[in-house]
């Protein structure tokens, strides 16, 4: 089952759905390959890219060890795992940074991919917009937790020209094979471009 966004759909989508693909209009398909993703990369499945995007960073391990943090920091040198809400998460994990053209705001891409994930039952662990700097979805929670991407891909997520727009979703789906989590930060990374990470952890 494919979930299509658009605004005419919204209340009409089976609340049951799990498979989370987004139906591309051609023109904006035919627009988010103009630039090449990086070599190697793909889209998840479950989760397809806005119109005029393309993949900038990109990894997946198989088995591998998510690191979900859903609160605060204590102070600015704390570690993650003294962070409110930090727990591992052992599975497929795939991590995919967008940068998504000026034409698009980052206003318009959460509403989109809030959209996909309320409307399949996801249960919201955190959802914050602009949120303090030690909280999720701050500057330098955001610095300590996405450590581990490139220098980038990190600065993508962390420097802004609109930090108050800047949004944050933590949420997690049950199903019979194990739980499916996802993780996305949109960030307007600077007036002609949006950033967005996406990481999808399927738990076994």
């Amino acid at each position: 089952m494919t979930l299509t966004y658009s605004p005419r759909n919204r209340g009409r989508t089976s609340p049951g759905a799990a498979v989370l693909a987004v139906a591309l209009v051609a023109l904006g398909a035919g627009a988010a390959r103009a630039i090449s993703d990086v070599p190697g990369s793909s889209d998840h499945p479950l989760f397809k890219r806005m119109p005029f995007a393309y993949i900038v960073d990109y990894a997946q391990h198989d088995p591998g060890e998510y690191h979900l943090v859903t609160g605060p920091l204590p102070a600015d040198d704390a570690a993650l795992p003294d962070a409110e809400g930090a727990k591992s998460l052992a599975g497929t994990v795939t991590r995919i940074q967008y940068s998504i053209a000026a034409m698009t705001t980052a206003a318009d891409v959460f509403y989109m991919y809030d959209y996909l994930v309320k409307s399949s039952r996801f249960e919201t662990l955190v959802e914050t917009k602009g949120a303090a700097t030690r909280a999720p979805g701050g500057s330098v929670w955001l610095a300590k937790v996405f450590a581990s991407l490139d220098e980038d891909a990190r600065k993508g997520l962390v420097e802004s020209v609109a930090p108050s727009q800047r949004r944050f979703y933590a949420g997690r789906l049950d199903r019979p094979e194990g739980a499916l989590y996802v993780v996305f930060v949109i960030n307007q990374h600077t007036d002609r471009e949006v950033r967005m990470q996406l990481d999808v952890i399927e738990t076994k």
